[in-house]
């Protein structure tokens, strides 16, 4: 095998020593003009490459990811985001958007309804500690209970780390109470293993916090028998409120209702 021909910077180094790249330069500047300039131009060349590189990288997310629009509240309760409107019952598009724009709103609709509950909290926040609002005013001006509110807003104060998907607002209010490092531990911990708020809980109460098996046919037939019963027995206070031919008639129907269920009651009996 032939021995491999040092390369142009090895040339240099073994000719005129280790004395730094500056001086390398220099010598070869003098010695031989012509190497150097060419070296000279290959560098110059390579950086353009490089910037060249970068100018197209940029431009590339620039066309996946559009410049923010500010929001304008206009009348009848509709946000207007460029020549996008949001009405309280859809979306209204003026004229066309591109592609890119029309998946960078479906991005931008998404992140803004999962993050509602911190939007929200900061939002309360700096009403209650910047403007000195009271949590009553600003549950009229949104909708939301006074309480509701100023516990967001205190998660939103008090959290010491923000986590994104898989973990939750909820994840975070169960958390916010303990010291910092420990809401960073837990909430880590609820990452790492995709726990939900409950198996969470149970991680910080020293119960193991393994998923919970699928619910049995049993217990979805007891949960959906304690709904009805609950449900039905909701309208007891509201008998009062009907005339005799209204209540004969409710009566019959829960005679149905009890027919019903004796039926299942001995189909269950067959079956054992």
């Amino acid at each position: 095998m032939p021995p491999r021909k040092p390369n142009i910077v090895d040339s240099s180094v073994s000719a005129f020593g280790s004395g730094g790249e500056d001086s390398g330069e220099g010598d070869l500047a003098r010695l031989n003009p012509h190497l150097a300039a060419k070296l000279a131009e290959a560098q110059e060349r390579k950086q353009r490459q490089a910037e060249t590189q970068i100018v197209e990288k940029v431009v590339e997310i620039e066309k996946l990811v559009e410049v923010p629009v500010a929001l304008e509240l206009m009348e009848d309760n509709i946000v207007r985001a460029g020549n996008v409107y949001f009405t309280p019952t859809g979306m209204h598009i003026e004229g066309t958007i591109s592609e890119n724009e029309w998946r960078a709103l479906a991005t931008t609709i998404i992140r803004i309804d999962s993050a509602r509950q911190w939007i929200l909290g900061d939002w309360a926040d700096y009403g209650d500690y910047i403007l000195g609002k009271k949590y009553e005013e600003l549950a009229e001006l949104t909708g939301y209970k006074a309480d509701t509110l100023k516990q967001y807003a205190y998660v939103c104060r008090n959290a010491s780390i923000r986590i994104d998907e898989p973990v939750r607002f909820a994840h975070h209010q169960v958390v916010v109470s303990q010291f910092p490092d420990d809401q960073e531990r837990w909430l880590y911990a609820a990452r790492d293993n995709r726990w939900s708020v409950s198996q969470l809980v149970d991680a910080m109460n020293g119960r193991d916090p393994a998923r919970p098996k699928r619910p049995t046919l049993l217990s979805k037939f007891q949960r959906d028998l304690e709904r009805e019963q609950t449900r039905l027995l909701s309208y007891e206070k509201k008998f009062s409120r009907m005339g005799q031919g209204e209540r004969q008639h409710a009566e019959s129907l829960v005679d149905a209702q009890i027919e019903a269920l004796q039926r299942l009651k001995t189909m269950l009996r067959g079956k054992s």
